[in-house]
């Protein structure tokens, strides 16, 4: 197995429709992203998109999901991404895969830590994957003893695919107001980059945003704009 470096010189495009634009030099491979946002703003269907166009610029994907099964995963694709036609095709060719994996003794020890990471690893590597999605890690804080080893396990799973060369996306579920300080993290400096996604209401409908809160090594926008969610993907407006 060849192990590739976090590099400054090989970057990658998200491949979303207007979040490039904030973005415009791609991010380098191997960056380590945490996505943040409250329940129903869309972090698992962003995520899930971030994978399929990984996929469909022909860099393998792993979406691996810590708390819904591929099944259930795969009924939300087909019923909200009802116009992404070939995401079939791209999963019996192997460039984007689909996993879950369970949870309850996972933190328990460090050797299981390492197992459960080691099992990740294994999952990523089958299909030569350059982009893992892990949604949601805050699946994992109520099976650790405090916010200490928390951070710990995160920690340790953004240096695992930093090593890799892997580009690795975590999603993490949080209130609009708690941004600013992220309850059960104790901080995010394991991360090179935070998108962060708000959701509320504007005029008895719902309004949704999203900005680059940080990404290392890249001329980014800090810009926060509104987005959609259609049938054939985000919609990120200028």
């Amino acid at each position: 197995m060849i192990c590739v470096n976090y590099s400054c010189e090989i970057r990658t495009k998200l491949g979303v429709v207007g979040l490039d634009a904030l973005l415009p030099q791609g991010i380098p491979r191997g960056t380590q992203i945490l996505l943040i946002g409250p329940p129903g703003s869309g972090k698992t269907l962003l995520s899930l998109e971030f994978a399929y166009r990984s996929a469909r610029m022909g860099v393998a994907s792993t979406y691996i999901s810590l708390e819904e099964p591929v099944a259930q995963l795969l009924c939300t694709i087909g019923n909200v991404y009802s116009e992404l036609d070939d995401f079939d095709e791209l999963m019996k060719r192997g460039t984007i895969k689909l996993a879950d994996t369970e949870l309850e003794t996972q933190a328990a020890s460090k050797e299981a830590f390492d197992v459960f990471l080691s099992g990740i690893n294994e999952t990523a590597l089958s299909n030569k994957s350059q982009m893992v999605i892990l949604g949601s890690v805050s699946h994992l804080r109520p099976i650790c003893s405090d916010d200490r080893e928390f951070m710990r396990l995160v920690t340790s799973m953004t240096k695992n695919f930093r090593k890799l060369g892997i580009t690795a996306v975590m999603t993490l579920e949080i209130s609009n107001s708690e941004a600013g300080n992220i309850d059960g993290l104790m901080g995010t400096a394991m991360f090179d980059g935070i998108i962060t996604m708000r959701s509320g209401m504007s005029r008895d409908a719902p309004q949704y945003m999203i900005n680059i809160t940080k990404m290392r090594n890249v001329d980014h926008s800090k810009a926060t704009r509104p987005y959609e969610i259609t049938s054939h993907g985000f919609n990120v407006f200028q």
